[in-house]
């Protein structure tokens, strides 16, 4: 997964030249077997491009060795998601990202990576917990609206079996006889004489089972404040909900889900909980626009130079702006923009200049139908001070 991060390292290299080349993939349909070919082409296109600006035609293989090596590795090909990302630098740096996205089948060679396509898995809609509970699994998932990743380290009960021992109910009736109990007379019942039946036996087990689950929840999560979505059959999910605090829950047994059809229903179950920040931002920039407050602007160019010097804690992104340049080209994120330069930047490389710049310095992006009340091509921020 692309993370904050990974955009800082990405953008805080100047490796001329810089090769970023992005393709589609398809791991899980007869498409797949384009992809290799598709990564042949586009490495043959920076190939060209390189050489076309000056470079030997070793030299630029060389750059380029990395992508071409993945071409004929059967094995890469079928651990991909949506899209791949292949950034390749003149010094001999690589980096390579796997992402739940479709991206662009493209190739850009500059003096910066072109991250752009990337950018939209960085959009604030926060991050959230997946935890999903069968008797036989419990297994604790971190997720965005993009994709859910399975925490292996988690120490929570693995099933009730690992938790409580063996599961086979006895009845005591027919125990051998050390076992058997030696009260009670013919006319009193077994429930009565030899302690709990089958079924409250399993509430039991259920019961404790929960509570066990409950209280590992909170070790691991102490100090999160991400919300936590349940995903359990109904009678256990009554027994967890009654063991530890969710933001959501989906009666339903997780085996029964594909990953993709878990990460969209656990997404869909906390929108409400996720669209908070969002809707805090938008109250808060309308708020501060409807009284003139500086603290407040629209002015997109005005915004990428508050964004590189720090100062933009939310920046709210119009969804004709993203949907209309692709959130394009933020090269050169971290220069100032003269407002008089020639030719001026297109308002998608001004867009992803203010965005990159945003989330470099700890901003929140947010992507809303309007704004500033007006055009839904543009942009508004909220400044810290």
């Amino acid at each position: 997964m692309f993370t904050r991060s990974d955009l800082a390292t990405l953008t805080a290299e100047a490796p001329e030249p810089a090769v970023s080349i992005f393709l589609p993939t398809h791991p899980a349909s007869s498409d797949s077997r384009q992809d290799p070919i598709r990564l042949k082409n586009l490495t043959a296109r920076a190939r060209d491009i390189l050489v076309a600006s000056g470079l030997e035609r070793s030299r630029a293989e060389s750059i380029l060795e990395p992508a071409i090596a993945l071409v004929e590795d059967h094995r890469f090909w079928q651990e991909l998601d949506e899209g791949l990302a292949l950034f390749l630098s003149g010094d001999g740096r690589q980096h390579r990202f796997t992402v739940p996205i479709e991206l662009p089948e493209d190739v850009v060679v500059a003096s910066r990576f072109h991250i752009s396509p990337l950018l939209p898995l960085l959009e604030g809609d926060g991050s959230f917990y997946v935890l999903t509970v069968t008797a036989d699994r419990v297994c604790l998932y971190t997720g965005t609206r993009f994709a859910l990743e399975h925490l292996t380290g988690a120490e929570l009960p693995a099933s009730i079996l690992d938790s409580l021992g063996e599961t086979d109910y006895e009845n005591p009736v027919n125990a051998s006889p050390p076992n058997r109990p030696h009260t009670g007379t013919a006319n009193i019942s077994n429930a009565q004489v030899y302690g709990d039946s089958p079924r409250e036996w399993r509430k039991t087990r259920l019961v404790e089972f929960a509570s066990r689950v409950g209280a590992a929840l909170d070790r691991v999560l102490a100090g999160s404040r991400r919300p936590v979505v349940l995903v359990a059959g109904a009678e256990l999910s009554g027994q967890l909900k009654d063991a530890h605090s969710f933001d959501a829950t989906i009666e339903q047994n997780p085996e029964s889900l594909s990953i993709t059809q878990l990460r969209d229903a656990s997404y869909q179950s906390l929108q409400a909980v996720l669209d908070v920040g969002r809707a805090r931002a938008q109250d808060r920039y309308n708020t501060l626009t409807g009284r003139g407050d500086s603290r407040a602007t629209g002015s997109l160019r005005q915004i990428v130079n508050l964004a590189i010097d720090g100062r933009v804690e939310a920046l709210l992104v119009g969804e004709g702006s993203a949907e209309s340049t692709g959130w394009s080209d933020p090269a050169g994120a971290s220069d100032p923009v003269d407002p008089s330069a020639e030719p001026a930047r297109s308002t998608g490389e001004l867009l992803s200049a203010a965005i990159a710049a945003t989330l470099l310095h700890g901003g929140e992006v947010h992507t809303v139908s309007d704004p500033d009340g007006a055009d839904p091509r543009s942009a508004g921020a909220v400044l810290r001070y």
